[in-house]
């Protein structure tokens, strides 16, 4: 029923273990910040109001809430791409990944913060740029992370994945 209504998004599990793969359900990212939920802007905010009580930068705020992020989720066994395209897609940047030569890219297809990224996209992409070095960090130090930031209106912007050693695993 919540699938049916576009509450919840369905995905199966990414299993390296033998069994069955278990069906996972997340929140819909078009209803974040209703029905009690904790929305887009909502953690935009309260990461703003830390930059601005600690005086640090808003990547380093950013990291740190993307370490804490990952020390929340539960399956750690799933690779690094696979949690940057949940993570991602949770949010509602819309992500679709790009294998390159040298490594993965996320062309995220929207911009969920378009209203204030318009504004400050210095501080709000860095946040984020903050929370994806934080989870890389905390789940595969080996990897490189870059992002290309566009027009928020336009969406379009890049995280760039390279491996310092080896290769990224596909998803």
């Amino acid at each position: 029923m919540l699938k049916d209504a576009h509450l919840v998004d369905e995905q199966l599990e990414n299993r390296s273990k033998p069994g069955r793969p278990r069906l996972q359900y997340t929140l819909n990212s078009q209803i974040l910040g209703a029905w009690g939920t904790e929305g887009p802007y909502q953690t935009v905010a309260v990461l703003m109001a830390e930059i601005m009580k600690s005086k640090r930068s808003a990547r380093e705020v950013g990291r740190d809430a993307g370490k804490k992020r990952i020390r929340e989720t539960k399956d750690h066994e799933q690779d690094v791409l696979s949690i940057l395209n949940e993570s991602l897609n949770a949010e509602g940047f819309r992500p679709r990944a790009v294998q390159t030569d040298n490594g993965w890219d996320f062309v995220l297809e929207n911009c969920p913060y378009v209203e204030v990224a318009s504004v400050d996209p210095d501080t709000v992409c860095q946040i984020h740029l903050g929370l994806l070095e934080g989870l890389v960090e905390k789940l595969d130090p080996k990897v490189e992370l870059d992002l290309t930031v566009r027009d928020p209106k336009r969406a379009g912007c890049r995280v760039k994945l390279r491996p310092l050693a080896g290769t990224l695993r596909s998803f």
